[in-house]
This record gives structure tokens, C-alpha cells and sequence, in this order.
């Protein structure tokens, strides 16, 4: 069994980062996080059911935190690939037993067609330029029958839809070079501040149906659209939340599949 990992790629903190977390905004934002991984672990089929050694490949892996919990997660024997842009992340990966490769996931992956049972891509869709390669190159490495689970900002989610309402721009988007100037500024921390990207910023974000739709018409079947986090309600509710209402969550995450070549 090979799987593929597209990982979350904030592990490392910026300054702006640390200082939301100490407000209450920011552990709102913090459980969101937390919820929406969750979730995501959960959506993993556990083991491997052909009996065979796991092959994991994170593409977007940063430093290989979600990476290692996926394949814990899996379960048995894993042997572990990653992807990144960043050299400084990738080489705490590989200093974790990770094997790395510096790659830029907006052009052709590389990697050999049907060769992955399962792909997790958790925060790197709304940086890519070239979302459609991304989508197309997910499908060609998966195997007949594999599956892949892409987790993303929702542009829909009920704090971009407040901020919207005002006429401001949604949070998680990213207009300026300069100066974070998204999201309401009495409710933004942040707001004004000079920007810090690790790496480059979300350029695209989705919905729950927009997400749907693009996998659909690639080829893609969909098995299942959960969420990640819910505002304003406490820690405790967030995962309920956030499955009962995904189209609103902060964080939109999909389950998909590549269908078996009889079976198309």
C-alpha cells in the first residue's frame, strides 16, 4: 500500500502567528486548527488491507509533523516520502526519518502514474497558482480505486461572510505585499501589520460546492465533505459543528476517490 500526503505547511510559526494565539480570537483559530486535524485523521482508512508495507508520501510536508501522525495513523510498517519548497522545513523532515524532495507542486508531480493508494493534502490547495495541474496530478498518481483527502480555507465559512457583509475581504486572503489589510481591523489583531510568509500566500480560495465540483470534473467521485472548526461556539462543539454544517465551517475538507478502471 502507497500513500500520499500533501501536509499542512504553517508549521512554522511567525511572530504575527504567536500573537494571535495569545488572544482569544487566536484560540478560537488555535481549536479550529485542532478540530479540523482531527477530522482529517479521521477520514484515514486504518491499516492496510491488502496486507502489504505503507508508503507514504507527504507533498507539502513542512516539517513533518502531520506527516508522522498520518502514518501513525495508517498503522504498521510505513516507509515515509515528503515534498516541500521550503529547504528549511524539509530538512527537519528529513532529520525526523522523513525522505524529502524540494519540489514545486504547481507543475507536473514527480512522481509515476498509479502509484499511490491514498493522498492527504491539508493547507497547500490556496497556495497553488495552478490549481487544476494540482488536481490533475493527484488523480494520475493515484492508483484505480485510491483516494485522496484535500483540506482547505472555506471562503464561505461564517467569519468571511460577516467580513464580507461590511465590505471588508475575507481573513484567510491574502491582497497585499505590504500590509495585512483582510478581515474586519477591530476584530484583526493583525490588521496593518507588515505580512510573514514562509511560504507564498493563499492566492484561492473555495467552497464547499466550488471544491466539490473541480474534483468532480476531473474525474474524481465524491464520498464525503466534512468541515473543520466552527465560530463563534466553544472548543467542545466545534467538531459536531463543523460535520453537521461544513458549508460554513472555516475549513472545508473532502474525501475523494479515483475510480477503478471496470468501474468507469
Amino acid at each position: 500500500m502507497i500513500i500520499a500526503f500533501i501536509g499542512n505547511n504553517g508549521t512554522g510559526k511567525t511572530t504575527i502567528e504567536k500573537e494571535m494565539e495569545m488572544s482569544w480570537l487566536g484560540k478560537m483559530g488555535t481549536n479550529a486548527v485542532k478540530a479540523r486535524e482531527e477530522n482529517i485523521f479521521e477520514l484515514i482508512e486504518k491499516g492496510s488491507k491488502r496486507g502489504n508495507k505503507a508508503k507514504l508520501l507527504s507533498l507539502g510536508c513542512a516539517n513533518g509533523n502531520e506527516t508522522l501522525t498520518a502514518s501513525r495513523e495508517i498503522g504498521g510498517e510505513v516507509e515515509i516520502y515528503g515534498i516541500d519548497i521550503s529547504r528549511k522545513f524539509l530538512k527537519e523532515a528529513q532529520d525526523r526519518g522523513i525522505n524529502t524532495i524540494l519540489y514545486d507542486l504547481n507543475k507536473k508531480f514527480p512522481l509515476k502514474t498509479d502509484s499511490f493508494d491514498v493522498i492527504v493534502s491539508d493547507q497547500v490547495i490556496e497556495h497553488l497558482t495552478n490549481v487544476e495541474n494540482f488536481i490533475k496530478e493527484a488523480y494520475r498518481v493515484l492508483k484505480p480505486g485510491g483516494y485522496a483527502i484535500i483540506s482547505t480555507e472555506n471562503l464561505s465559512s461564517w467569519n468571511n461572510l460577516f467580513a464580507l457583509l461590511f465590505g471588508y475581504g475575507p481573513p484567510p486572503m491574502h491582497y497585499s505585499d505590504e500590509k495585512i489589510i483582510s478581515g474586519i481591523p477591530l476584530l484583526s489583531p493583525n490588521y496593518g501589520k507588515e505580512p510573514t510568509h514562509d511560504y507564498p500566500p493563499h492566492v484561492k480560495l473555495f467552497t464547499y460546492h466550488v471544491l466539490k465540483e473541480l474534483f468532480k470534473t476531473h474525474g474524481f467521485q465524491i464520498e464525503k465533505i466534512t468541515g473543520g472548526g466552527y465560530y463563534p461556539v466553544p472548543k467542545f462543539l466545534m467538531r459536531t459543528m463543523s460535520k453537521i454544517d461544513p458549508k460554513h465551517s472555516p475549513y472545508i475538507t473532502i474525501k475523494v476517490r479515483k475510480p477503478r478502471r471496470n468501474s468507469r
